[in-house]
C-alpha cells in the first residue's frame, strides 16, 4: 500500500511509499483530511457494476456507470447516495 503522511508540525512534510498493491493512502495525524481551502472537486472511482470492489469496506465510495449513481458501501451492501 502506498501512503502519503503529514506531519503535525509546523513544517509539514509529506512522505510516499511505494508498493505494488495499486492502494494510496492519503492520512493526517488528526485522521481528518480537509479539502476546504480548494474550490475544485473530488473525483471518485467509477465503474459499472461488475467492477465493484470484490471485498469493500464499510464507506467505500464511487460512481456506478451503469446506474448513473453514486453509490456507497454499508454493512454488507451496496447503497446508491439519493437526493430530495
Amino acid at each position: 500500500m502506498s501512503s502519503i503522511v503529514s506531519g503535525n508540525t509546523s513544517s509539514t512534510s509529506l512522505a510516499i511509499t511505494g508498493d505494488t498493491t495499486g492502494n494510496l493512502v492519503l492520512s493526517a495525524n488528526s485522521g481528518i483530511v480537509d479539502l476546504s481551502k480548494n474550490t475544485g472537486a473530488v473525483n471518485l472511482p467509477k465503474g459499472n457494476t461488475a467492477q465493484r470492489l470484490a471485498s469493500p469496506s464499510n464507506g467505500s465510495m464511487r460512481y456506478n456507470t451503469s446506474n448513473n449513481v453514486i453509490e456507497v458501501y454499508l454493512s454488507g451492501a451496496w447503497a446508491n447516495v439519493t437526493s430530495s
